[in-house]
């Protein structure tokens, strides 16, 4: 009789016990989905399509830097160092998610210059 009774409140508690866990999941809200904030440095080459040719030389000169955000874009003062920015970026909580090189020239009389790279974007976001 004893072990009747006991077995008894064994699978009373556990029925209970099923209850409460699926009480508690039914009351778990989904997790919140974070909202980023997104910020730019453009580097743009001061080299038109037209002058690749004549002036190869100043290629590599990257001429015009540029921080885009959503308060729109500020020229950054030369020299700009990429390291210090993003070093400073990521001391105000932003985190460089990207980088990509745009490659935009086309000549006149269709010559293309794909491959010759014209910008590189390095991409930043952060908790809003």
């Amino acid at each position: 009789m004893k072990d009747g009774v006991f077995k008894s409140l064994i699978v009373v508690a556990l029925v209970c016990l099923a209850g409460w866990v699926a009480y508690g999941d039914g009351q778990k809200s989904p997790p919140a989905r974070p909202a980023w904030e997104y910020k730019s440095i453009v580097i743009t080459r001061g080299v038109s399509a037209e002058e690749v040719g004549s002036q190869a030389r100043h290629a590599d000169t990257f001429s015009i830097w540029a921080e885009v955000s959503a308060d729109g874009p500020k020229v950054l003062p030369l020299p700009v160092s990429v390291s210090a920015r993003a070093r400073e970026l990521g001391d105000q909580g932003w985190e460089l998610v990207a980088v990509a090189p745009m490659s935009s020239l086309v000549g006149t009389r269709g010559a293309s210059y794909g491959g010759f790279t014209t910008e590189i974007v390095y991409w930043f976001k952060r908790p809003k």
